[in-house]
């Protein structure tokens, strides 16, 4: 995209990128949107499990960069998603990340 400017900055998850990529004919799709196409097949979540782990990450103020990266990677413990949190050393109600977990493990 040489020349080009990005109409809008922000992160974009893996169901988000799925569909975009997913929506164009395979034939419009360079060899680097191919493989992220394929990466993104391949490790994207259900999206029942996507919709209620986006509604439960909604009502905290974590940044977006965080919420980004909880929904990318799915933890399945809390000492993972204390490691997520810790990155940009933030932190998360008690209540939240135990609805999170739950949450998570059960559409897993």
């Amino acid at each position: 995209m040489i020349g080009k400017e990005a109409k809008e900055k922000g992160y974009a998850n893996i169901e988000d990128v799925y569909d975009i990529l997913k929506s164009r004919k395979p034939a419009e799709l360079k060899y680097e949107q191919q493989v992220v196409l394929d990466y993104v097949t391949k490790f994207k979540a259900n999206k029942k499990m996507y919709t209620k782990v986006s509604s439960i990450l909604e009502d905290t103020d974590l940044p977006e960069s965080i919420k980004s990266k909880i929904l990318e990677v799915l933890p399945k413990s809390e000492s993972l998603l204390k490691q997520i949190l810790a990155s940009e050393k933030v932190s998360m109600p008690d209540e939240k990340r135990a609805e999170l977990l739950k949450a998570i493990s059960e559409n897993a």
